[in-house]
């Protein structure tokens, strides 16, 4: 392998400018500006050095961050020999970190439909859950059923529930309709973050097709923070009082914490502004303004006073 790429693996692993004591900013260190750098890497002529080097490598933190250059080279140039082999060395490695970093690159690649999957479905499997969890996220971007058909079989048979998670979170990217009967049991989960990764899920994969659940959820239960985002996004002028009814409901006591639905908007943000085709909007925001503005965060007033005409244009 060339000695810029040797330089480069050596810097990234460099420890001797790191001090573990308040105020120390790592962004600064050797290692950190190393790793920032291995992920812009774009020449082809690597990546055969790279697999070469891993496969006769003895030091597995240098086989770790060979893999991780050659992760993001992979994605960074859509080949899929790199692709294929880091997911061919999942078996062939034994610790689990570095197994679970290893998915954690292979996660954000491109599984074309003819690329074997099975490392990463028995990944999926497996008892440790640093494994499991990186296996079932790095499902992701796959066109092979199989890993639809196997995340469907973790929503009905999980080990805890940090599965259902990230299941939930790799469906919204694979799923189909079919797995929409299996997120739907999950809406009522003891567990939110569960139940809200579900109804994200199926916003994402339904869309306009589950308005009726969006509307069920945003009148009553505990995850409306997600239930506005589909109503606002496939619903119409039938829906304005309800979104009003939720809006009155958020400013009805103090916030305690600054949820965002959305982006950097809160759920006030994203009902004003499916309201602003409302013919009450402009008597909403009175109301606001007049009764409820301690209830409000100083950037929801700024939205409030910079948005506070209803849109009467609307195509």
């Amino acid at each position: 392998m060339n000695k810029y790429l040797l330089d480069l693996i050596n810097r990234m692993l460099e420890r001797s400018d790191c001090e573990m004591k308040p105020g120390f900013d790592s962004s600064l260190t050797i290692s950190w500006k190393a790793m920032r750098e291995s992920e812009k890497i774009e020449n082809q002529d690597y990546v055969n050095q790279l697999i070469d080097f891993i496969i006769q490598e003895k030091n597995k933190s240098k086989r770790d961050k060979a893999y991780f250059i050659l992760g993001h080279l992979s994605k960074n140039i859509g080949d899929t020999k790199s692709t294929e082999f880091l997911i061919n060395q999942i078996e062939k490695e034994t610790d689990k970190d570095i197994i679970s970093s290893l998915l954690n690159r292979i996660r954000e690649l491109n599984k074309a439909k003819g690329v074997d999957i099975r490392p990463i479905i028995n990944a999926s499997k497996s008892d440790k859950w640093q494994i499991r969890h990186s296996a079932i996220q790095a499902l992701k971007n796959s066109s092979d059923k199989t890993a639809e058909e196997r995340l469907i079989e973790i929503l009905k048979s999980p080990i805890n529930h940090f599965d259902l998670i990230y299941a939930n979170a790799t469906l919204c990217n694979i799923g189909s309709m079919k797995c929409i009967p299996f997120l739907m049991y999950h809406l009522d989960h003891k567990k939110i973050d569960v139940a809200q990764s579900a109804l994200n899920a199926i916003t994402q994969i339904a869309k306009e097709k589950e308005i009726n659940t969006y509307r069920a959820r945003l009148i009553e239960g505990k995850i409306k923070s997600y239930a506005i985002i589909g109503v606002v996004k496939y619903g119409n002028h039938e829906d304005y009082s309800i979104v009003e009814n939720r809006l009155r409901e958020l400013v009805s006591k103090k916030r305690k914490v600054k949820h965002y639905a959305e982006g950097m908007k809160t759920e006030l943000i994203i009902g004003l502004e499916f309201l602003r085709q409302s013919l009450k909007y402009e008597s909403i925001i009175e109301w606001l303004l007049t009764k409820k503005a301690t209830m409000l965060w100083d950037f929801e007033l700024e939205w409030i006073n910079n948005n506070k005409a209803r849109i009467t244009n609307i195509a």
